[in-house]
């Protein structure tokens, strides 16, 4: 993968103690971003669930099996194949289960 070079300004303590747990300062920020960014990835998945547009409402009335069609590598890590459950969308109460 090819690397680009930034410049970042932290705050003096925050570099101390990354220094204490971190070796190499690039990898430290590297891993962190990627956290971040999945977590941001995945909080506004859940801002979606919770006020679907109204065409994903159309499509979730196609169910699981026609998603996993149009869903990418990015989604494989959103689905728990063992907990899967019905569900549909109740534009009073939210997803329920069916």
């Amino acid at each position: 993968m090819a690397a680009t070079r930034v410049t970042v300004t932290l705050p003096e303590e925050l570099m101390v103690e990354m220094d204490r747990y971190a070796e190499n300062r690039s990898q430290f920020v590297t891993e962190a971003v990627r956290a971040e960014l999945e977590r941001r990835r995945k909080e506004r998945l859940l801002q979606c669930l919770q006020h679907p547009h109204p065409e994903s409402v159309d499509m979730a009335d196609l169910g699981f099996r026609e998603w996993v069609c149009l869903a990418t590598e990015e989604d494989a890590d959103l689905i728990d194949p063992e907990s899967l459950r019905n569900v549909r969308w109740d534009a009073q109460k939210g997803w329920q289960e069916s």
